[in-house]
Parts: C-alpha cells; structure tokens; sequence
C-alpha cells in the first residue's frame, strides 16, 4: 500500500438519499476511529437529495478529506461508481449511509487486505440491538442475522449473494479489472452480480467480523420499502438470469416463471395487465398487514406478507423481461457437467483435505471404501472446495448418517450392513423432538421385549 504521503490509503465511499441526521452520524463515527495511522478519506455522494443534507455536508469540520458528488437520483448502483471516479485511494470501502461503523473499522479493513491482498473482504453490519415485538421488524433482524452468522460459520462456502455493498472493500486495480458496478442493476442486486464477475476472476472472499457496523435497519426500513424492494428485487434477478443464463435456476424470477402449473400460468398470463395496481398494493399492503397482527392473526399475516412480497417480486420481473419474456420463461437450468473429484476417506481425513487443498475442485464425491457417502455439489459464482470446507461438510445431518454405520463398523467390528439395520444410527442429527420422542419409545419397547 505505498502512497504519496498525502494521499489517502482508503476512500470510503459513502451513497446517500435524504438521510441528512443518519449521515452526520455515520460520519461522526468515521471521525473517531481510533486508529488515525490509515489515512483515508471519504467520498459522499448525495443521490437526488432534497433536504439539508449538502447544507450540513458544507459545515462540517472532519480529520479527515470529505469529497461531495451530486447526482440527480440515478440509484446506489451508479452513486457508488460516481464515488469511485471521485476517490483518491488505492483502497475502495463502500459503506451505506444507515451503517454507524465501530471505532477501528477503517483500520480492520485495511488490516484485512495487509494479510489477504487481492480479496474483497466483506464487513459485518447486523442490526443495531433495539428492542421491538413488531413481526415485520424480528423477521427483518432474524435475516440479517442468520446472514452474518453464515458468514462467520467455520467452513463456510462463499458465493456471489454473500457479497454485499453496505459494507465492503476492494482494491481499486480489481474493481477497474472487473468493471465496477453494472448500471442496469440500478437499485438491487448490483453487489449480487458483482459478486458473480468477482467469483469468476477468482477473487478470494474474507469475511472480516472486527470491521463492524451497526446497521440502523429500524430507523430505514418499513413494510412499505420492503414491497419496493420486492419488486426491484425481481427486477434485477430476471436481468440476472439473461446476463448470467448459469444462475437462472438458482434465482427466484426464473423458477416462478417456468413453474409448470396451472398458477405460474395464470400468473404470467395476469402480471403484465395489472401495473396500474402496484401502487396500490404497496400503499393498502402494509396496513392489512398491521391490522391482522393487531388482531393476533399470525397465521393469516405471514400468508399475505407472503403473497404481497411475490406479487411485487414478479411484477418487477415481468416488467424488466419486456420482449425477452417468452425466451426466459422457456430457458433451460444452465447446468453444467462437472468431473467430480474422488475423496475416499478410508485413506485418512487429513489425505482428503490435502487433497481438496491441492486440487480446489468444483465438485467432490466422497466415499468411504466402496460406499459412497456424499456429493459436495457444483455451484456457480460460488468459490472452488477447499480443505477448510470439508470436515463442516461431514458433520451435515444427512452425510453423517451415511457415515455413523461406517465409523460404527470401524470402532466396534461388525459389518456395515449391520450397523445400516441399527435405526438409531439414522437419528444422528435429527432435532424434532416428537421424532426423537418416538425413537426413544421404539427402543424402549424393543428393550422391553427381550
């Protein structure tokens, strides 16, 4: 990271629409970071703003170089590549302007690429720890959550929709290679496809837990944004699946749609005749939604949440698809034929991930002798097998039991055949309690008999 002494290491890169008081704080906190050794500066681009935000922008006093674009409203997609044109630094950090970062959060990043260069290391932003029992905002928190719990999982698999620009870093020379952000994903899943571009060049995710943020996900989101989002949601993933035809099975747009049924029919036959109903979905839809859960009507809630969000899903798809709506609807999976590589772990689990470290596979087959006891599947946008995958991998509920009569039949003789015929062995990772409940009868009355 060699520089001119005046010259930022980082440019943070900061998109923002009308959230003057969010802004200020996030750039408070920016201002405190702890580690003032990182020269950075930071980059805002105020997208369509029309309220004091380039008002407070002029007044403030900041450490740091603050850098203001002005756009007309064009969407994060192109904020963000605006910002990058502006930016000074080698290193690019893209932050939302709802993320209050921690204190040493520049410092983590720029640590991240010290000790992995050429990666794109993705930042933690959970949501801020606020107390609600409202239903829309726990299943918000609860994906948000399980998102960066998978992130920090031992062994996990990084893919393309892991990547996302709330918070975010890369160097400069590898966004120029890959070609920044794709304007026509204007205001969703542009980080999505450049996580695709990403994998495809074989950058190297690292998921960076120390750069925290604390997403203000209560204070941006509502179930009226969500509906939006829904739809430009579906809007992007049928783009998507025309850019990138090997993802089209993996995407919610394409599988909707080629649905055989008489529904998915019906649906696509209805969807492009009833645009002028959007708005009034998204107005009506989320306060049928408050009164059925001031109601206690959980049930009937979570069903119309459900439809809301896929009528606005597919209304953004089909919107998007135009003239190519017949052609994506007939497409194929994309799949690919892959050469598995052979792991037989009777040879020893440590041969095993010499191997998948050697060889960084697509696709695995591991067996035990003979048996065969799990397929790691081809994926794509996803990064190569490696050996850090592969005992996470075995521990799975459904490879385990194909494993247990295996190891079974090695600690306590006997063939495997026979440990197969043991249904206990077919609980192993089972967590329903009424079927443990009703195996543990089941023995007992075997026990009993004898």
């Amino acid at each position: 990271m060699d520089s001119l002494p005046d010259t930022p290491v980082i440019s943070v890169i900061i998109p923002s629409h009308n959230r003057q008081t969010l802004l200020a704080q996030v750039l408070d906190a920016l201002a405190r970071q702890a580690d003032v050794t990182v020269r950075f500066e930071v980059v805002v681009v105020l997208d369509g703003c029309r309220d004091g935000s380039p008002a407070m922008l002029a007044g403030r006093s900041d450490p740091f170089p603050l850098r203001i674009v002005e756009l007309p409203g064009v969407g994060p997609a192109m904020a963000r590549n605006a910002g990058v044109t502006e930016a000074a630094g080698e290193l690019l950090l893209f932050l939302d302007d709802d993320v209050i970062p921690t204190e040493g959060f520049v410092a983590a990043h720029a640590a991240a690429h010290q000790s992995r260069p050429g990666a794109a290391v993705l930042g933690a932003y959970p949501p801020e720890p606020v107390a609600s029992g409202d239903r829309f905002r726990l299943d918000s928190r609860r994906w948000w959550t399980a998102h960066f719990d998978g992130l920090a999982a031992r062994g996990h698999r990084f893919t393309y929709c892991d990547l996302l620009t709330g918070n975010l870093s890369l160097s400069r020379a590898l966004w120029e290679e890959v070609g920044g952000l794709d304007s026509q994903f204007a205001k969703a899943r542009e980080d999505w496809e450049l996580g695709v571009r990403l994998m495809e060049h074989g950058v190297p995710f690292i998921y960076a837990p120390q750069a925290l943020g604390w997403h203000q996900e209560h204070l941006t989101t509502t179930p009226g944004s969500a509906l939006r989002r829904a739809k430009e949601e579906g809007r992007s993933d049928a783009l998507m699946a025309l850019k990138h035809p090997q993802l089209a099975h993996l995407l919610a747009a394409s599988r909707q749609l080629r649905r055989p049924n008489w529904t998915s029919r019906l649906r696509k036959l209805l969807l492009p005749r009833l645009g002028l109903f959007d708005g009034a979905v998204m107005a009506a839809g989320p306060k049928m939604l408050r009164l059925l859960e001031r109601a206690g009507l959980v049930g009937p809630r979570r069903w119309l949440d459900r439809q809301l969000r896929l009528y606005c899903y597919q209304r953004g798809s089909i919107e998007a698809l135009g003239r190519d709506f017949a052609r994506f609807g007939g497409e194929g999976t994309g799949g690919v034929a892959v050469q598995p590589l052979d792991l037989d772990l009777a040879q020893g689990i440590e041969r095993a991930e010499a191997l998948l470290a050697e060889r960084r596979p697509a696709t695995v087959r591991i067996r035990h002798g003979d048996r065969e006891i799990a397929v790691l599947p081809y994926a794509p946008a996803a990064e190569p097998w490696n050996a850090h995958h592969l005992r996470s991998q075995l521990v799975q509920p459904h490879v385990i039991r194909k494993l247990a009569p295996v190891l079974a039949a090695s600690a306590f003789g006997g063939g495997v055949a026979e440990w197969d015929k043991l249904a206990a062995l077919g609980m192993v990772g089972v967590t329903d309690f009424t079927a443990q409940l009703h195996e543990s009868q089941r023995q007992w009355m075997r026990l009993v008999g004898r």
